[in-house]
């Protein structure tokens, strides 16, 4: 993805402090789990250290339960990855517990939630399919961790069924590894 499309993740990394609570929710599948681990190291690099927890949503449905709202209320900061949350929701989340919101999604979704940081390539070309964790080592370029992370965002990808979107990445993993 372009570095423009990118600003409002990197711009929000990028403000992370050591002192923050900051948590990250994503997806149960592969796709999601590579994303949180690039954005942890992303994460460790700025702030000295990764998020203070990483976990996926305590019910396995695309909104947030009880369990999850407990959590996010003692944060500062919440990164959600690979997981499609409403607009309405997000911003009820904004409202509720007065966090920062980064959400890094590649689904396609209802409308762009108001003061969340937002990066999905679906706002500019609804057809396009790129898988959340080649975004979030999009992202990992801008802080110049994209070789050491490339192999993590490979797996998510290929779980995802995006190596046909990602034709780069697997170009340069072949040229890295055997």
């Amino acid at each position: 993805m372009e570095t423009e499309k990118l600003k409002p993740a990197t711009s929000f990394l990028r403000k992370a402090e050591e002192n923050d609570q900051i948590g990250i929710i994503h997806h149960w599948d592969m796709d999601g789990i590579s994303s949180s681990t690039i954005i942890s190291k992303i994460l460790e690099k700025v702030r000295g250290r990764p998020a203070e927890w990483v976990s996926i949503p305590e019910k396995r449905a695309y909104h947030l339960s009880e369990e999850d709202h407990k959590k996010i209320e003692k944060l500062d900061k919440l990164i959600i990855l690979d997981f499609n949350l409403e607009a309405d929701e997000l911003e009820q989340l904004l409202e509720d517990y007065d966090i920062d919101i980064l959400l890094v999604d590649h689904h396609n979704f209802g409308r762009k939630p108001e003061g969340v940081s937002f990066v999905n390539p679906r706002e500019f070309d609804a057809d396009i399919y790129v898988p959340c964790s080649k975004i979030c080592l999009d992202i990992a370029a801008e802080f110049d961790l994209e070789d050491e992370l490339r192999w993590i965002a490979g797996m998510g990808v290929i779980q995802d069924f995006g190596v046909d979107s990602c034709p780069e990445l697997f170009e340069k993993l072949e040229e890295e590894y055997d």
